[in-house]
């Protein structure tokens, strides 16, 4: 599945709303929140846009509407989890290295001619 991010502009033109009117949403928890993608700039996943506007479509009341928020949100941060622990799959399982191999490395650091 791909995955494409809406910067403002577009998410104003799919929603068919005015900036000021997200934002309101955002705040009430109608809309998600935007991803960063730099200093300046923000977007939203493209799959985040198409559910809440097919919820509106379908008639679902401002509550539906929160609860799918919630769980579009629930996913990005499962989604990130899952990209972590590929990432860093020691750090999960909280290896660590042995404390004699840790004490060398600090002795052979003050060893003449280590650095």
């Amino acid at each position: 599945m791909s995955v494409s991010l809406h910067r403002l502009l577009a998410v104003l033109e799919l929603a068919g709303m005015a900036r000021s009117t997200l934002y309101e949403q955002v705040t009430a928890g109608l809309w998600t929140r935007p991803v960063r993608i730099s200093r300046r700039a923000v977007a939203w996943p493209s799959g985040d846009v198409d559910a809440l506007v097919a919820a509106r479509i379908a008639g679902k009341c401002d509550d539906e509407v929160r609860k799918l928020v919630q769980q579009l949100h629930a996913e990005r941060a499962a989604a990130l989890d899952r990209v972590m622990a590929r990432a860093r799959p020691a750090d999960k399982l909280g290896t660590q290295p042995a404390p004699k191999v840790v004490a060398a490395a600090k002795a052979a650091e003050h060893l003449p001619g280590a650095q």
